[in-house]
């Protein structure tokens, strides 16, 4: 799990994510003004990746385009517009893994 910071101000909101939903920040931040499709960067449910990080506050931009093939129809291009910055890990959950950091009984 990762925490990430949506906008610029030190106030701004903290968000965790894992998974699915950080992958897919992951693969927005990478795409940038080129965008994410589900061809372009495979993965089962992005409509639900976006449903669900948009749900946390982000802004994410879908524009739909037509695609040709044995099923034209219409497919969405994902955009993220938030500025999102990776946070480090908290230094206190980093020490509480350390076995040194542990009290003797």
């Amino acid at each position: 799990m990762r925490r990430y910071r949506i906008g610029t101000d030190q106030d701004a909101p903290v968000v965790e994510l894992a998974g699915r939903q950080e992958w897919a920040l992951k693969q927005l931040i990478d795409a940038g003004e080129t965008g994410c499709t589900s061809v372009t960067n495979p993965g089962p449910r992005w409509s639900s990746y976006v449903h669900r990080l948009r749900r946390k506050g982000l802004i994410i931009e879908t524009v739909y385009e037509p695609h040709s093939g044995s099923w034209p129809g219409m497919h969405g291009r994902y955009f993220l517009r938030s500025h999102v910055e990776p946070l480090p890990a908290n230094d206190d959950e980093a020490l509480a893994c350390t076995p040194s950091s542990r009290r003797a009984a």
